[in-house]
C-alpha cells in the first residue's frame, strides 16, 4: 500500500470542502456531479449547500448533517493521540463492515483493516476534528440538486434513520437503505450500490 501524507489539522467540513472546490478549478470543471460517502458524504453536503451552482446532481451515502458526538470524536482522537492507529482500528473496522460480510469475505476485510493503520494519526486526528465539529442539519433543507441519499441497514455509524432524515430535508431527494450492510455500503453490495449511483447520473432512474 502506498503510504499517505497529511497536512497538520485541525481540518474543518469547510476546508475539506473548499479543498474539493480548488481541484474542480485546477481541472478546469465548472459544474460536476457528487458522489461522497461517510465524511465524504458530509463533504458533498457542504458543496450543495454551499456552492450549488458548481453542483449538478449528488449522492450522499451513509452519511448525515450530523455524525456521531462531540464526546464521541474527541474520545476517538484522545485513543489515537495516546494508543496510534492501533488504538481504534478494530472498532472502527468492526462499524465499517457487517460481520455477515466479514465472515464471507475475510480476504476483503483484511484488506479494509490494513488501511486505518496505513493512515496518518496527523490526519485522521484532523478529520475527526471536522467530524466532531460539523453540524449541517439547519441547511440541509436548502439543497436543491437532485440528490440520491443511502444508507445500509447495519450501519451504526450513520444508521438508517439519518438517511430518512437526510432524505425528509432534501426535498429533491430519493432513498434507498440497503438490507444487510454497515457503513461501507459501496462495497458490501457494489453492484446495487453502482446502479442506483449510474441511474440518478444518468436521469434513467424509475425509483
Amino acid at each position: 500500500m502506498v503510504p499517505m501524507d497529511a497536512p497538520p489539522g485541525p481540518y474543518g467540513v469547510e476546508r475539506l470542502g473548499q479543498d474539493a472546490i480548488a481541484l474542480l478549478d485546477g481541472l478546469g470543471i465548472e459544474r460536476a456531479s457528487v458522489c461522497g460517502l461517510s465524511v465524504g458524504g458530509l463533504v458533498a453536503l457542504w458543496l450543495a449547500i454551499h456552492r450549488p451552482g458548481r453542483i449538478e446532481r449528488a449522492i450522499f451515502a451513509n452519511t448525515a448533517a450530523r455524525i456521531g458526538s462531540v464526546e464521541g470524536w474527541s474520545a476517538r482522537i484522545e485513543a489515537v493521540q495516546s494508543g496510534g492507529m492501533a488504538a481504534i482500528c478494530d472498532a472502527v473496522v468492526a462499524r465499517f463492515l457487517s460481520a455477515a460480510f466479514r465472515e464471507r469475505q475475510p480476504d476483503r476485510a483484511e484488506e479494509i483493516s490494513a488501511m486505518p493503520l496505513a493512515t496518518p494519526p496527523e490526519g485522521y486526528i484532523g478529520a475527526c476534528a471536522a467530524l466532531r465539529d460539523a453540524d449541517l442539519r439547519n441547511l440541509v433543507s436548502t439543497i436543491e440538486a437532485r440528490s440520491l441519499v443511502i444508507g445500509g441497514e447495519l450501519d451504526e455509524a450513520t444508521p438508517p434513520a439519518q438517511a430518512e432524515d437526510l432524505h425528509a430535508e432534501i426535498v429533491p431527494s430519493e432513498l434507498m437503505v440497503i438490507p444487510g450492510v454497515a457503513h461501507l455500503s459501496n462495497l458490501e453490495a457494489p453492484d446495487l450500490f453502482n446502479r442506483r449511483v449510474l441511474e440518478l447520473l444518468t436521469g434513467r432512474s424509475s425509483h
